[in-house]
């Protein structure tokens, strides 16, 4: 069940505004069970705000920017606390720019942030001895998405030409993803006994031609 209150605001011909709110119950979710494997006893909501703009004070200027304050719960079982969505993110945040000096030319940028995702923190590890005499470790984990990565952002950059071929319209581009190589972390990783934790980045600065 989705509901969604927006307000929007034509200010003059070059600034739009949007502001909404919304919120989404949730139950019935299929979560696992000990027992009967499978069962259909969770529930949770997602609600928060969000506000967009958009500026057009020429056709060779375009740049809006978005700004969303969200939460995202869950539980498992009636009985179990509420904790953090594997996918929530309370903070999102993107603003962009487009200018077209002439016919030809499209100079474009783009920069985004958000919170980092939850995950479940391991606090420590007991050496088990197994066959043969190999120690391996068990971790213990603190309680599910307590902890989050580092957060998000990045800046990507991109510079167009439009020209024709035979008449035929055509465009070449040179485009830098993550432009100022921001090390975004994708996940974490940790040593065999797990006192040591290594987090494994996205993708660094890449550039397209």
């Amino acid at each position: 069940t989705h509901y969604i209150i927006e307000l929007e605001r034509q200010f003059s011909d070059e600034l739009l505004v949007k502001l909404a709110g919304y919120y989404k119950e949730l139950d019935d979710l299929v979560t696992r069970d000990p027992v009967a494997v499978y069962l259909n006893q969770g529930e949770g909501f997602a609600r928060g705000l969000e506000l967009f703009a958009k500026y057009t004070p020429s056709d060779r200027f375009l740049g809006w920017l978005s700004y969303t304050y969200g939460r995202s719960d869950r539980r498992d079982t009636p009985s179990d606390i509420l904790r953090p969505f594997s996918f929530d993110q309370r903070h999102v945040a993107t603003t962009a720019f487009n200018y077209r000096p002439g016919v030809k030319w499209d100079f474009g940028v783009k920069w985004q942030y958000s919170t980092g995702l939850p995950y479940t923190p391991v606090l420590y590890a007991n050496a088990v001895t197994g066959a043969g005499g190999k120690v391996e470790y068990e971790p213990v984990f603190g309680p599910l998405n307590s902890a989050r990565l580092a957060a998000f952002h990045r800046l990507d950059v991109r510079l167009a030409r439009r020209f024709s071929i035979a008449g035929a319209p055509a465009e070449t581009y040179i485009e830098a993803l993550n432009a100022y190589n921001r090390k975004n972390v994708f996940q974490l990783e940790y040593s065999d006994d797990y006192t040591e934790q290594d987090p494994v980045y996205q993708l660094p600065l890449i550039p397209f031609i």
